[in-house]
Parts: C-alpha cells; structure tokens; sequence
C-alpha cells in the first residue's frame, strides 16, 4: 500500500515539475525581445548595377565600406554618432531608472542587399543594425537599440525609390 501511495506521489509531482518547467521555458522565450534589424525594402525602376553606384556613392563619404557589385552586397559601418544623429535614425531602450546615463559609444552596421527583380527594376533590402553603450551607474552598458527607420528610408530615396 504505501509502495503504491510513493508511485502515485512520485507521479503527481513528476507531472507537476515537467509542467512547471514547461511554463519556465515557454515564460523565458516570450520574454525575448523583438530583433534589432527589421530590414526595409523597396523596388526601384533601375537596373541592379544603377542602384548599386548610386547606394554606394550616397554612403562613401559618412560610412566605411565593403561592397561586391558582383553579389549586390554592400556593407556600411558608422561609430561615434553625434547625438543628434543617432535619436534621428535609432531608439535606444533605457530603463527610466537609467535615463540619465550618458552614452559613451554608438554605431550602426547597414547590410544592404541589391537584386534583380522584373522588368527592368531592383530590390533593395535595407537592414540597419544600431548598437550602444551607455554609461548607468558608472558601469558600461550595452542597451538595445530599435532603428526609427530615417536612414533606411533616406538610403532607398537616394537610390530612386518611392518612399511614402
């Protein structure tokens, strides 16, 4: 009898730490946050090679860049924003504690991405991805940051798109 009442205990609490690490594990993955690059895109009426030089000439003089015209791939990285600049193009997610935290560095990697697409025209996706460190409590922390999507829309402007 009390083999019985020990499987039946055994069993209920079995049941009972599976399903609460169940809850843990859905809880933890619903805490994540959203990814800091959602890439926007748009077609051109342009051919390929005319979207990649205009792209590329507009970024040269502000950003350093890695660009294959054979893949449609351009790479633009930026640090040391003026603030100005940076709350323009991006939205850092410091908590209200923490507001006043100094930012002590900032940067934006662009993953842009050229592709033919029908008739005579190109899909551009533009994908922003802005980092920074700020200064909370004496201590360097990283902070997520959520672009507002100015440059994207400015570098797909430069390039002939529509943006409305």
């Amino acid at each position: 009898m009390k083999l019985r009442r020990l499987a039946k205990l055994t069993a209920i609490f079995g049941a009972a730490t599976f399903y609460l690490t169940l809850v843990m594990i859905a809880s933890a993955g619903a805490q994540q946050t959203a990814p800091s690059v959602v890439p926007v895109k748009a077609r051109i009426a342009s051919s390929p090679a005319t979207v990649f030089r205009s792209i590329r000439n507009h970024l040269t003089a502000r950003f350093t860049l890695t660009a294959d015209p054979a893949t449609g791939k351009i790479i633009a990285k930026r640090s040391g924003l003026d603030p100005d600049t940076w709350t323009t193009w991006a939205y850092c997610k410091v908590p209200t504690q923490d507001m006043l935290g100094d930012m002590t560095t900032s940067s934006v990697v662009l993953k842009i991405t050229i592709t033919a697409a029908r008739g005579h025209s190109s899909e551009v996706i533009v994908g922003a991805d802005f980092q920074a460190t700020y200064s909370i409590n004496g201590q360097p922390t990283p902070v997520g940051c959520i672009s507002n999507d100015v440059l994207e829309n400015e570098i797909l402007d430069s390039a002939g798109a529509r943006i409305s």
